[in-house]
């Protein structure tokens, strides 16, 4: 089956979010409204679960939980009969050859990083069976009590075989809207209190590593951050007791903005080295603006020799 079909099958009525992107950054509208099992309620009550699973199929949402008082970001796992929190140490999120499809022909994917005909793995915006549906949601009660802004999520990088994304799609086939892809950092902004689902797609089986962020702004005036690692075992042949175990590197973010890699090589370089790279420079610059001009000048004596 390849994703042209799935996505005909899954996104049908599914797109209930709008992105507004800006550089990296984009904003996440709510993906509830009552559609495929995006209404919920989010209790107080909801204790945290202690030991650690392994999920491969049923809803589970990334989002902000309060913990003494303090924000931890965390997963709620809905696929048994009451929700439970998690520390996203203690789950893994088994994706198997259920979730393989193949890229159709067309440059509508590839920011996914795989060609036409080539296999993918894909967590779907829309629940189907036999595949973890990992979406995130900003419902916690005490965390809303206390929240004034909407709250910022953070991909930062992906550890693993292959690539990474992360898009929204309308059912009707519009072009895809783009939240991340793992060479390059990317924030998403989500509503408080909303619901979200996307699409997240591998392009290779194994085991990844995808390290995010969240933070929020507090009443008090403070802003409160947690990171951390979502951990995958991607294909039936991949091992979720290797996901539970590994380690994410560091730094654990994709590449960084060419603005903050220069301000980072800036600040430990040594003056006299930045010296004698722009002397070069400018030098570079001076050899090919004359010799531009010497060109122009001969076609245009060979220009006038022809007119005599």
């Amino acid at each position: 089956m390849n994703i042209a079909k799935r996505l005909s099958g899954i996104l049908a009525a599914a797109m209930t979010a709008a992105i507004v992107a800006s550089g990296t950054s984009a904003a996440a509208a709510p993906a509830d409204g009552g559609q495929d099992g995006l209404e919920q309620k989010v209790t107080s009550d909801e204790a945290f679960g202690s030991e650690q699973v392994v999920r491969s199929e049923g809803h589970i949402d990334l989002g902000p939980k309060i913990v003494e008082g303090g924000l931890v970001f965390a997963a709620r796992d809905d696929t048994e009969s009451t929700p439970v929190w998690r520390h996203l140490d203690d789950l893994v999120l088994q994706v198997g050859d259920t979730a393989k499809t193949q890229i159709p022909e067309g440059d509508q994917y590839d920011f996914t990083g795989a060609s036409t005909g080539e296999d993918v793995w894909i967590i779907p915006q829309v629940e189907q069976p036999g595949v973890p549906w990992l979406g995130w949601n900003t419902q916690d009660p005490a965390f809303l009590d206390g929240a004034v802004d909407n709250v910022t999520l953070r991909f930062t990088g992906a550890q693993g075989p292959g690539k990474v994304s992360l898009f929204l799609q309308n059912g009707d086939f519009g072009e895809p809207d783009v939240l991340w892809t793992a060479d390059k950092a990317a924030d998403v902004n989500v509503d408080l209190n909303t619901h979200t689902h996307a699409n997240w797609v591998f392009t290779k089986p194994g085991i990844y590593l995808v390290t995010v962020s969240l933070s929020s702004k507090r009443s008090d005036g403070t802003t409160s951050e947690d990171t951390q690692t979502i951990r995958l075992a991607v294909g039936d042949d991949a091992d979720p007791k290797e996901a539970a175990q590994a380690e994410a590197t560091q730094p654990a973010s994709g590449e960084q903005d060419s603005a903050q890699q220069a301000d980072s090589a800036a600040e430990g370089a040594d003056p006299a080295v930045l010296i004698a790279i722009g002397i070069g420079a400018v030098a570079v610059l001076a050899a090919v603006f004359f010799t531009v001009i010497a060109v122009i000048n001969r076609r245009r004596r060979a220009t006038g020799d022809r007119r005599e």
